[in-house]
């Protein structure tokens, strides 16, 4: 099966909480078990790079619907510890995951 999870934590790259722990534990698990398993997350900027493996980009010109327009955005990929992740980053004046904190 393929499963995409999309969360606002994986740990140890992003852990704010429980819900870091619990994605990477059951992403973990899912492969275990002869899946196939991606996760999405925000590229926060003050993410543990040094746990991401293989860093590269996988889309460069994004737009995502955002309240009757779009906004721009590239997506990264990298490893976590053997999970395979995405994380969106927006070019937005809002700094939707640039502000120092999860």
């Amino acid at each position: 099966m393929y499963i995409v999870q999309i969360a606002s934590e994986c740990a140890p790259v992003i852990k704010a909480g429980g819900l870091g722990d619990v994605v990477y534990g059951l992403s973990r698990e899912l492969e275990g078990r002869g899946n196939c398993v991606e996760i999405i997350l925000p590229k926060y900027d003050c993410m543990r790079y040094d746990h991401i493996w293989g860093w590269h980009d996988a889309y460069r010109d994004l737009w995502v619907p955002w309240y009757g327009a779009a906004i721009h955005c590239s997506v990264y990929c990298g490893w976590v510890h053997g999970r395979v992740c995405f994380f969106i980053e927006p070019h937005s004046q809002d700094n939707f995951f640039n502000r120092g904190c999860y």
